[in-house]
């Protein structure tokens, strides 16, 4: 075998150990399990507490959660997981973007639909 086969073969290793471990890399940041210690409070203040102990920043319309109030999420899990767990009953949806993995909120569509036909049957009613 000659020397440059040789270095090639050796490039070419090197080159596979480095994509396995950036995929690894960006595979494991996003299932993070953190701690999460989060009061029942309302949406607006218990977002605020899982973005300081997550490290992340929640999308949300302000509009979207006036009035709601949240579940308590306690133990060790993934941040998609204590906002889950944080909007579970409620009116509230996670969501995530694919090619970042940012982490929002929206209001339940047919939840959203709902209420804009309950409003609307309300005005016409007058």
């Amino acid at each position: 075998m000659t020397k440059l086969g040789s270095f090639h073969r050796l490039r070419n290793h090197y080159a596979s150990a480095a994509l396995c471990a950036l995929a690894f890399t960006l595979v494991s940041h996003a299932a993070d399990v953190k701690h999460f210690s989060i009061s029942a409070a309302s949406a607006t203040a218990a977002i605020k507490d899982f973005s300081s102990q997550s490290g992340s920043e929640v999308l949300v319309p302000t509009d979207a959660v006036t009035g709601i109030n949240t579940q308590a999420v306690k133990g060790d899990m993934t941040a998609r997981q204590a906002l889950e767990q944080m909007v579970a009953g409620t009116d509230l949806v996670v969501i995530q973007d694919e090619k970042t993995g940012a982490l929002g909120l929206r209001l339940n569509a047919a939840r959203e639909k709902n209420a804009e036909s309950r409003q609307a049957t309300v005005s016409t009613a007058k």
